[in-house]
């Protein structure tokens, strides 16, 4: 193992709080992607219980428009006007969808915002203090005390 490197009592005080707010913001990062990702589940599944009625009433209207090929006929026609505009209609986005999207880009918007604060952070650390290997230097009024450790 290797030697632990010497830190005085303020720098691993300031070590430890750094660590510590690396840790909150990271948790803090962690609850806006579990946020994130059930408004993203939740969005999924009404694009695609969106996609499988879409996807109902175009064949539906396939089917008039190929009855139509072999007769042509005003009720059909007007069927498939109807057809066309339940289509269209499933393509303007419902408030729910709205709304859930908005949750997505706010969480999104919130981690990017948290990433470069905790690699800033991070980045004050000197390389070798990113792991635990470090012991507490004795001070000279308390050299009777052993050094204390943090491993």
């Amino acid at each position: 193992m290797s030697k632990p490197f010497e830190l005085t009592v303020t720098d691993a005080h300031d070590l430890v709080s750094k660590k510590i707010l690396i840790n909150r913001m990271s948790a803090e990062s962690l609850r806006h992607q579990i946020e994130c990702s059930k408004a993203s589940i939740k969005l999924h599944a009404i694009i695609a219980r969106l996609a499988t009625k879409k996807l109902e009433l175009i064949e539906k209207l396939t089917v008039v428009l190929e009855r139509q090929l072999s007769n042509f006929d005003d009720l059909r026609q007007e069927e498939c006007q109807d057809l066309y505009k339940y289509i269209n209609e499933l393509d303007e986005p419902a408030p729910e969808h709205l709304a859930l999207l908005k949750t997505v880009r706010d969480h999104d918007q919130a981690m990017l915002t948290l990433l470069p604060k905790i690699q800033h952070i991070e980045s004050t650390i000197p390389k070798e203090l990113t792991v635990t290997n470090y012991k507490i230097k004795r001070r000279v009024d308390d050299c009777a005390e052993p050094a204390e450790e943090l491993v």
